[in-house]
């Protein structure tokens, strides 16, 4: 289902990016080189920060390469920016991503920001929630879509592992169970579309994503 919601998201965002030099200039000149030579890639960073409003998912994701070269005193000036700008925050609760391997998480808890990040975290970000009221209920639909999805699809393979067991014996009632399985999975995908362009349209036109308020296209 994420990867349903990125696509829809990618959909409804895709003039907006196609209009952001910034997303092209992450995607050219910062990224490729951030690994090998991150200084001159952070200069590049600083250079067009003054000009254009960077995505902050793009943010988050070069952070981690200033986490991985002990750039500190940097990640947490950029860090502040997008809890203060687009409500990211950050929980003990996130520790535990650590143990997926999720290495942006992982370069926290090795660069002992943890606390410090939870703490600013914790003081910034309902200042920004009073300012963004719907972000808790676009943040509760997306559960709810997500949670609805899963169950759906999980009924349907729990029923469809049963008859791929009878698929030689009976190979008709295996047919028509797989065309009712498609016009399920339809009309869910479609009651979800709805459901997020709507959120999407009370979000002030901006797809949404794990900072709750979406993506601030800036040109």
């Amino acid at each position: 289902m994420k990867k349903h919601l990125l696509i829809i998201s990618i959909f409804l965002s895709v003039n907006s990016f196609a209009q952001n030099k910034s997303y092209s200039l992450f995607s050219d000149s910062i990224n490729p080189i951030a690994e090998k030579d991150y200084e001159h890639s952070k200069q590049l960073y600083l250079k067009y920060e003054k000009v254009y409003k960077y995505d902050p998912f793009d943010v988050k994701h070069f952070l981690e390469y200033a986490l991985i070269n002990q750039d500190l005193d940097f990640f947490k000036k950029e860090i502040l920016k997008i809890i203060k700008n687009y409500g990211f925050r950050y929980s003990y609760a996130d520790t535990s991503l650590v143990k997926f391997d999720d290495s942006f998480y992982e370069q926290i808890y090795i660069n002992n920001l943890h606390h410090w990040l939870e703490k600013k975290s914790r003081k910034y970000y309902s200042k920004w929630l009073a300012k963004h009221p719907l972000a808790i209920e676009n943040e509760k639909l997306v559960s709810h879509i997500m949670a609805k999805d899963q169950l759906i699809r999980g009924v349907t393979n729990f029923h469809l592992g049963r008859f791929v067991k009878r698929m030689i014996k009976d190979s008709v009632s295996y047919n028509e169970f797989i065309e009712a399985s498609d016009r399920i999975y339809k009309n869910i995908d479609l009651e979800n579309i709805y459901l997020i362009r709507e959120a999407y349209r009370l979000n002030g036109n901006k797809a949404l994503n794990n900072f709750d308020n979406g993506i601030l296209i800036n040109t």
